[in-house]
């Protein structure tokens, strides 16, 4: 056998629910060779094995994260980071953190921020705009939920998005207002031209930051992720930040890459183009199954429901999709040979997706293509039979 170029022993190895726990481990390059005793894996090292001695400590097998938009996190690392976990539970904190960059940065510098969570803040209220207006005047701010479904702006930053008072929700969205004007508030696609507003990040950009978010995760013992949206700031750039970054030894960790194939947001036809389909790729990096959003999130109260919510008997979240576009986008990456894996949270968005899997499976059997429902919060127990019979 191989001589282990690498052992770990004198630990506590979890190896998994049937095979428990072992004393030491033996590994070549990036493979497990065995498990068992120190004394047993001992006797397989070489003159150049590394020995490793755990003190009796824990090991386990990388951590994987089935639900992470790595290049955005490290945008993310950027920014202010609003988490309650970082201390963030009054909107007077908020504003003081804006109020520190606004001082030390030149007028028209954007402000973001991003984590948030108004159920955790005093008052359980979100900034208003007039917060961030008070503090930074001359500078745009953006600053998200930690959902990433809301966020809420200051005058600047609508002023450039070319959003007013009068200005009609958007299909899909929703424009916060108090009576004779905005309060800054923008829910789903009324995001959309506040982001666009905002200077667009280059492929070097994001290699920096997938790179910065990987080695985060490394030093987390998280070792793969699946990335839930490539393509969903600014297209292309975000595809190929990712070529990049593995091409250069850059990327720290092992990622599904899942494309967006939106209506408005959609790489599919560059990606298909390139053969870049479900499961092309290698170790470090493949590609994974398509995205579109058909709903937003139970916190921010946009998670499509067929019944009202508890506190707004008039909100039953927001589509972002009508069946008709759901059918369209779901056929044609379903053509295309693509696995699926949409965002669905209510009952209503994950009743709209099945009924576009049942067309596109009628119109070409794939019994094997197993197409996802991401989050899937809110389904019935009708539907996950139907869920059931489409191995969805």
């Amino acid at each position: 056998m191989t001589a282990p170029t690498r052992i770990l022993t004198n630990g506590k190895i979890w190896c998994g629910l049937s095979e428990g726990f072992a004393e030491a481990l033996a590994i070549s390059g990036d493979k497990i060779l065995a498990a068992g005793t120190a004394d047993e894996i001992g006797a397989m090292a070489g003159p150049d094995t590394e020995i490793t001695d755990l003190g009796g400590k824990l090991a386990t097998p990388g951590l994987n994260d089935a639900h992470l938009h790595l290049h955005f996190y490290g945008m993310n690392l950027r920014q202010l980071d609003l988490r309650p976990h970082a201390g963030v539970t009054t909107v007077e904190k908020i504003v003081e953190m804006v109020k520190e960059v606004a001082d030390s940065t030149p007028p028209g510098t954007w402000i973001l921020g991003r984590g948030y969570d108004h159920d955790k803040i005093d008052g359980f209220r979100h900034p208003h705009k007039t917060d961030l207006d008070s503090v930074a005047p001359d500078h745009p701010v953006l600053l998200t939920r930690a959902c990433g479904h809301t966020c809420v702006a200051n005058t600047k930053a609508l002023e450039l998005a070319g959003i007013g008072h009068n200005t009609p929700d958007p299909f899909g969205g929703k424009i916060g207002r108090d009576p004779g004007e905005l309060n800054g508030l923008l829910w789903e696609n009324a995001r959309f031209p506040v982001q666009q507003a905002q200077p667009s990040p280059t492929a070097d950009d994001w290699a920096d930051a997938i790179e910065a978010a990987s080695t985060q995760l490394l030093s987390l013992g998280i070792t793969s992720v699946m990335d839930p949206g490539i393509g969903l700031s600014n297209g292309e750039p975000e595809l190929r930040a990712y070529q990049m970054a593995h091409k250069d030894g850059r990327l720290k960790v092992r990622v599904a890459g899942t494309l967006m194939g939106d209506m408005e947001k959609n790489i599919l036809d560059i990606a298909y183009a390139e053969g870049l389909v479900t499961g092309v790729g290698d170790d470090m990096f493949r590609i994974g199954p398509v995205k579109i959003f058909t709903d937003g999130s139970a916190g921010a109260g946009t998670a499509w429901m067929t019944q009202p919510y508890y506190n707004d008997e008039t909100n039953y979240g927001v589509p972002c999709l009508t069946p008709e576009q759901c059918d369209e986008l779901v056929m044609k990456a379903h053509k295309m040979g693509y696995q699926m894996a949409p965002h669905a949270i209510g009952d209503a968005a994950i009743g709209m997706m099945l009924d576009s899997y049942e067309k596109a499976y009628a119109a070409m059997p794939d019994p094997d293509r197993r197409h996802r429902i991401e989050h899937c919060g809110w389904h019935t127990p009708e539907q996950l039979e139907r869920m059931k019979a489409m191995k969805v």
